[in-house]
């Protein structure tokens, strides 16, 4: 009896001569479980056959012939077909045998036939010949199938001899449940540290293309993927625009239909929390039409894709791309295991390059902040020289004028002074300027020496000393015996200490005290400037370190002054690894905070910074190709703003 193979769609046959189980110990144990089977039935070649969440059939185990084994080992094959194929053949039981099957051009794929010369006499077997054994579990749902080759004695099994094929046949499904079983939890386990490994690789990444970098290569071997691509979609408020990155990391062209087809669909398995299975043979899915479908299923085809497991990236209710994994033809089909776990991904992407996108705006705002804070330090500097030279005249004439008063009508010396002190004041404006111009210059060398903050603190305090005294006022200073070091600049130390001694006197009343109290521990020097004044508000305690600040305070406003002072000394705190508090009560005083690392500490975070600057340029000098500081990668900006152009899919890059 001659039968011709049914004409089913084969589909998913596995590439041959291995099983894609990830479990070693699982496979040994079938392997043999199949060397005993061929041992107590008799026949040379045994093979078994799991079936899959998938109902379809992988080979994983046979014994008995090298050949077979190469050839079979790892094929696929719809359980539908196998049970299509059985019932053209005598069956007893769960077994069956067909007589000379002839398979067709699909099922020969998965198909091996002997080189025995087949006998002339109807019992004998023929090379043609096909066995099958069918094992259910206990609630008779099919679990994998045996299957038999080339008896012994070289005869065709009769009806007698079929059941007791059946019969040792059946004490193999109980394995056969258990291998399931251990394969999906090694799948689970396989697929757990893909997702871990994700996120380690992924998490402060900061850019794109480092994110790719970095985890596809988890992604790729976890999912067992032959390709990766990963489209990002335009963020909201920008045109619509995207790209499509390769594992590698790299973009490439292909045709904008499937482009559009993707980035719809990602907005779609995002809103449902699903993922979707693509085969080339049959591309239709729950997010696919009629037309799309064949434009999708010719891409698959010209690219040599078997199938494709889509999954859609995103936050919240936001979704930023899609993942698409790709596998060869031959390849198995994806299992629950690993559409779970692709959904956990993308939200581990996601998550990923949310953080870089907005880390990129952060590099972009601060790159902006840096050269608005260069260009207005230009400028004032730029005003202040300008301002300087015609001052300078001014007051030259001013000092003719006085040299020459006698001359004068009556009631000029009143005009001459307004005139003098109008000068002197502009002339403390653009010194001002021009002090907070160089302090917050970005380009200004630092270059910090060891020196005494005693010295300084007395410096200012001579310096303090006859004008305080000329207002009944004393600046008092409390200093241990022995050296205060820090590393700094004095000449910018030495503006912090007066401007501070010079705010107190000025803000403060005739007969009252300002007082400066220098200590130190093993990691900080702390320097106190504690006035009896008017008191700063709370809320003016907020702003009073912002440029050109003036408080609303009427008594404060008559002092006149930039509000710069306090500016410049944050500025220059700042610059020395320090930090400036306020603390202060109306109508009682204030008390200003600066607080320095000691020399040790400096020279600590100094060499911890150099460190890092280092590794960092040890890493963006190796593949990962991250950005200066600053600066943007020229393929993160493409990751919002570049053209869509990449593949969805591929075979393997």
């Amino acid at each position: 009896m001659t039968r011709t193979a049914p004409q089913l769609h084969v589909g998913g046959y596995a590439r041959p001569g291995r099983s894609t189980w990830s479990d070693e110990a699982t496979r040994d144990s079938l392997l043999l479980l199949a060397e005993a089977l061929r041992d107590a039935t008799g026949f040379q070649v045994v093979s078994i056959g799991v079936v899959d969440d998938t109902a379809v059939c992988e080979t994983v185990a046979i014994a008995g012939d090298e050949t077979a084994r190469a050839q079979l080992l790892g094929t696929r094959l719809p359980l539908a077909v196998l049970e299509q194929l059985m019932t053209g053949g005598t069956r007893v039981g769960a077994a069956a045998l067909v007589r000379r099957l002839e398979p067709d051009e699909d099922l020969s794929r998965v198909w091996w036939t002997s080189h025995e010369e087949p006998a002339d006499d109807e019992g004998s077997w023929h090379p043609h010949d096909w066995l099958a054994v069918l094992a259910h579990d206990d609630d008779g749902a099919v679990v994998g199938v045996v299957q038999l080759d080339l008896p012994l004695d070289g005869r065709r099994p009769d009806a007698h001899r079929l059941a007791e094929l059946d019969r040792r046949c059946a004490t193999a499904a109980r394995s056969l449940v258990a291998a399931r079983e251990r394969e999906r939890l090694s799948a689970q386990a396989r697929m757990a540290r893909t997702a871990r490994d994700v996120v380690r690789r992924s998490a402060g990444r900061q850019t794109i293309p480092s994110i790719l970098a970095r985890s596809h290569t988890a992604v790729m071997e976890g999912f067992r993927a032959r390709g990766l691509f990963i489209q990002l979609l335009g963020e909201q408020g920008v045109a619509r625009v995207g790209t499509v990155y390769r594992a590698d990391g790299e973009e490439t062209s292909i045709p904008q239909p499937v482009v559009d087809i993707a980035e719809r669909a990602a907005r779609t398995a995002w809103s449902a929390q699903q993922v979707s299975v693509v085969d080339r043979c049959h591309p239709r899915g729950d997010w696919l039409g009629d037309t799309e479908a064949l434009t999708l299923q010719e891409y698959l085809g010209q690219q040599q894709i078997g199938s494709l497991l889509f999954v859609p990236i995103g936050v919240g209710r936001t979704c930023l791309g899609s993942l698409a994994l790709t596998r060869s033809p031959g390849d198995p089909t994806w299992s629950d295991v690993e559409r779970s776990t692709a959904l956990d991904v993308g939200h581990d992407l996601g998550h990923a390059i949310l953080n870089a996108r907005a880390h990129r705006r952060e590099r972009e705002l601060l790159t902006e902040l840096r050269e608005l804070d260069a260009y207005k330090s230009g400028l004032i500097a730029t005003v202040s020289h300008e301002l300087r030279n015609p001052l300078s005249a001014v007051a030259g004439h001013l000092e003719i004028l006085r040299s020459m008063r006698d001359a004068m009508p009556d009631g000029t010396d009143r005009s001459l002074a307004a005139m003098e002190r109008g000068t002197s004041r502009l002339e403390r404006i653009i010194e001002d300027l021009l002090t907070f111009s160089k302090v917050g210059d970005p380009g200004r060398v630092f270059a910090p020496a060891v020196i005494d903050l005693r010295e300084v603190v007395r410096d200012v305090r001579e310096l303090h000393d006859l004008p305080a005294r000329r207002r009944r006022q004393r600046v008092e200073v409390e200093l241990p015996d022995s050296p205060v070091l820090v590393r700094g600049l004095t000449g910018d130390l030495d503006t912090v200490v007066s401007n501070l001694v010079g705010n107190a006197l000025k803000y403060s009343g005739e007969g009252t005290v300002v007082r400066l109290v220098l200590t130190q521990d093993a990691r900080e020097v702390a320097l106190t400037c504690t006035d009896q004044g008017l008191g700063i508000s709370p809320a003016d305690q907020r702003a009073v370190f912002g440029e050109f600040f003036r408080s609303a305070d009427p008594a404060v406003r008559r002092q006149g002054g930039t509000g710069l002072g306090l500016a410049i000394v944050g500025r220059i705190v700042k610059r020395h690894r320090g930090r400036v508090t306020v603390t202060s009560e109306i109508g009682v005083g204030s008390t200003f905070r600066v607080v320095l690392p000691s020399v040790e500490e400096f020279e600590r975070a100094a060499a911890e910074a150099a460190f890092e600057a280092d590794l960092v340029a040890q890493v963006r000098g190796a593949h990962l190709d991250l950005p200066e500081d600053g600066q943007d990668d020229d393929r993160d900006d493409r990751d919002d703003d570049g053209p869509a152009r990449a593949p969805l899919a591929g075979s393997g890059t």
